[in-house]
């Protein structure tokens, strides 16, 4: 029995020293392994941050290529008539559409979603508009009513609106 108590003597504070050891490592490793993982993910943000204020921007410069005067003022031409006029914004809101459409990867869900509004929007504006008048007449009325201030686009100005906020979220 006195064998037992000797060596329970020595082996029991060095149990302790060893579990006590352990767990400092166990903690140390895990906080190690947090640290390595936090640099690494600001290190993905510092490469991904351009990019997404990029694609904000290009949202952006989108909100503004379809607003409709921007639209009128780039796209009539002397001589076009109703259906022209009409069909030449269509297909250039559908095309800025299309080149911006991967930007939504970097954009929440909500913020596409409002951007999405806005272009059908302007697309359901730029048809109801089209509609008061004969397609064979000529387009400098067409324009004009779409300039007047019953076609603006509210909306627009709510997307833009949105893509500020979201981009100030990023910093």
């Amino acid at each position: 029995m006195e064998h037992f108590w000797e060596l329970l003597k020595y082996t029991l504070p060095s149990l302790i020293l060893f579990l006590t050891v352990f767990f400092l490592m166990k903690s140390y490793l895990k906080n190690r392994i947090s640290l390595e993982a936090m640099k690494l993910q600001a290190g993905k943000k510092s490469e991904t941050l351009p990019i997404r204020v990029q694609a904000y921007e290009r949202l952006m410069l989108f909100c503004e290529r379809i607003n409709i005067e921007q639209l009128v003022y780039r796209l009539r031409e002397p001589n076009m008539k109703v259906r022209d006029l009409q069909s030449v914004l269509m297909i250039a809101v559908q095309q800025e559409y299309e080149h911006n459409l991967s930007q939504q990867i970097y954009a929440s869900s909500n913020l596409w979603k409002i951007i999405e509004l806005a272009k059908n929007e302007v697309l359901n504006t730029i048809v109801t508009t089209a509609e008061r008048f004969n397609p064979e007449d000529e387009a400098l009325s067409y324009s004009n009513a779409l300039l007047s201030g019953r076609s603006t686009v509210p909306i627009l100005d709510k997307a833009k609106e949105a893509l500020r906020s979201e981009v100030q979220l990023l910093f």
